[in-house]
């Protein structure tokens, strides 16, 4: 697998980056980084079971879509969109619903954010994009957790 980043790197020095990992913790939690290890793990793994006529394209920024896309697959199987995921715990998705097992009640309550719903509005922009531009194309969803 050919792996492609597509996030933007200015030019950066160690207090820059270390300015930049700090505000992120502050705005962000600490999550970011468990985030980061997710793809990375997820990223390791995928370069070991795909074969060099698949392309991972990391961190895509499209128009009208506020974060980045954590990975793209495009290969002979067509268009996988990853939504790659650190989150831990006991989940059930149906549909658009996505549950959390809250271990107080012993029950299923609303997850926040709803991963379901968030990796299908991934894919539907990658269509909506290429359609914009003449091209019709299905993008597959794929949410992965990093942990089991």
């Amino acid at each position: 697998m050919k792996i492609i980043d597509c996030s933007p790197e200015p030019q950066e020095n160690i207090f820059t980056t270390k300015l930049k990992e700090a505000c992120r913790t502050l705005f962000s939690g600490s999550s970011w980084r468990e985030e980061e290890q997710a793809k990375e793990k997820i990223v390791k793994y995928l370069q070991g079971v795909l074969n060099n006529r698949f392309y991972m394209l990391l961190e895509v920024q499209l128009e009208g879509f506020e974060a980045p896309m954590p990975a793209i697959i495009v290969g002979p199987t067509g268009i996988h969109v990853i939504n790659i995921s650190a989150v831990q715990g006991v989940f059930r998705g149906n549909g658009d619903i996505w549950q959390e097992l809250d271990p107080r009640k012993n029950q299923y309550v609303s997850a926040k954010p709803n991963l379901i719903t968030q990796t299908a509005e991934m894919a539907h922009s990658i269509e909506s994009y290429f359609e914009r531009r003449g091209f019709a194309v299905s993008a597959e969803p794929a949410l992965i957790f990093s942990s089991p």
